[in-house]
Parts: C-alpha cells; structure tokens; sequence
C-alpha cells in the first residue's frame, strides 16, 4: 500500500475526488520502481476492483507495458455485477453503494480502505448469484 509519484501535476479535478495532492505524493516511489513487485504479487491472480475492466486495468495495462510487463490476469468487476445485480439501487459508484449497504467505508479513494469496501460488495453480490 503506497502512493506513486505520477511524475506530474495532479489535476484539480482529481485531487478535490480523491484527496490526494501532489505534496501527498511528491516523496513517494514512482511506477516503475513498484511495479516489478506487484507484477510479482499479482501472478496467477484474478484482479477484483471497482470498475476495474473499464478505468485501472487499462491504465496498469497501459503503463506496464511500456515498462515491458504483460498482465494478463482474469478481472472481476464490481462495478459491472453491481449494475446487474443491485438493480434496486440509481447510483453504482462505490462510495454510495458502501452507503446504502451499510458497508464501512472511511478514506474512500485510498487503496486499502477501497480493497476492504470492493471485497464487503463483492461478498454482497455473490449471495445474489
């Protein structure tokens, strides 16, 4: 669990989402330095998130193959199970979902504390399946 240095400005737009400024950041590891150990971490391992398939896949795809690294990991998309079973619910996005199912969520937009609500809806899900 670690903030990464994009290696430029956050947008404002980001920052009033997530929280995170660039002074948050400015010391931490960049990219390419962490990637090598989640590449590791992460073999043989399906990938869940929150709209994963649509927004941090692509960019971890993106960027790591740029670096030469592959993932070719299965994804489970909370997102995409929620829309299609939680159908009694208007907004899907994760911090009104841990709302309305009265699932913990402080420090929503930081890794650890988005892993425990994504890993409390996806059990959710699963009893619907």
């Amino acid at each position: 669990n670690t903030f990464v240095n994009p290696n430029m400005e956050i947008p404002e737009n980001i920052i009033e989402l997530t929280g995170i400024t660039n002074e948050m950041v400015a010391d931490s590891p960049k990219f390419e330095d962490i990637l090598p150990d989640f590449f590791k971490f992460t073999r043989g391992c399906t990938l869940v998130g929150h709209n994963i398939s649509g927004y941090d896949f692509p960019l971890l795809d993106k960027y790591a193959r740029q670096e030469g690294y592959m993932f070719d990991n299965d994804l489970v998309d909370t997102l995409l199970l929620a829309r299609e079973h939680l159908t009694e619910f208007k907004r899907f996005d994760l911090v009104s979902l841990s709302k309305n199912l009265n699932i913990s969520h402080k420090n929503a937009h930081r890794a650890i504390a988005d892993v425990y609500a994504t890993s409390e809806l996806l059990k959710i899900i699963a009893t619907r399946l």
